[in-house]
């Protein structure tokens, strides 16, 4: 029997801003993640990282919330790197948003705005303080 969803073999994929306790500094920071790991150049920049709770207040991460579990996939600056304590800028931030969209357009990748917009104005709000960035395929 075979258990694979045709939607998993989709390449649209979302970006998030969302907050991130880094665990080698301790400090908060709001950072571009994906939903999924992208295809295409955009992989070599995307790391899998596995966020603590922000708070002890905060529930535990559900996996009706969110479907692989507590799985993040952190938008990185600099290929290859891992998760440094010395590197404080090593994931892309707010700032970066105009930089990232920009990449993703000279690299062959779609930010489909209209879908974006009918999600957003759905009022559908991911779980964990997420922000919806753009839609992108």
């Amino acid at each position: 029997m075979n258990h694979l969803s045709p939607f998993d073999q989709n390449p649209t994929f979302t970006v998030y801003l969302e907050p991130y306790l880094h665990p080698h500094i301790r400090e908060y920071q709001n950072i571009l993640t994906t939903d999924k790991m992208p295809t295409g150049p955009l992989k070599d920049l995307v790391m899998p990282i596995r966020p603590s709770r922000l708070s002890p207040f905060q529930p535990a991460y559900s996996p009706f919330d969110d479907p692989f579990g507590n799985c993040k996939y952190a938008i990185i600056r600099y290929p290859g790197q891992p998760i440094s304590q010395k590197c404080y800028n090593q994931f892309l931030s707010h700032a970066d948003i105009p930089s990232l969209i920009g990449y993703l357009g000279a690299n062959g990748y779609n930010v489909n705005t209209d879908i974006t917009k009918l999600i957003q104005r759905s009022g559908s709000m991911p779980p964990g303080g997420r922000r919806m960035i753009c839609v992108v395929s």
